[in-house]
């Protein structure tokens, strides 16, 4: 995937590499990239574990605000 400037050049790839069958047609990366080509940074990701449709732990998404930064809570519209 990648998302471009207006211009119509890249600013940021994200590219999925070697993929697994997990079974009943599911095939998952076990290796992804991710390019900022504007500010010439990458993040190589391998996996070391790759279970679909499984249950996070219920805090696993609760983030608190560190001390003396006030919480605010925004909404994706």
């Amino acid at each position: 995937a990648e998302v471009l400037h207006p211009d119509g050049g890249v600013l940021h790839r994200i590219e999925h590499l070697a993929f697994i069958d997990r079974g009943n047609g599911l095939r998952l990366p076990q290796r992804t990239n991710v390019r900022d080509l504007l500010h010439k940074k990458a993040i190589y990701l391998r996996y070391k574990e790759v279970e679909p449709n499984i249950e996070p732990p219920e805090a696993a998404f609760d983030l608190k605000a560190p001390s003396g930064v006030p919480a605010q809570e925004v909404t994706c519209r």
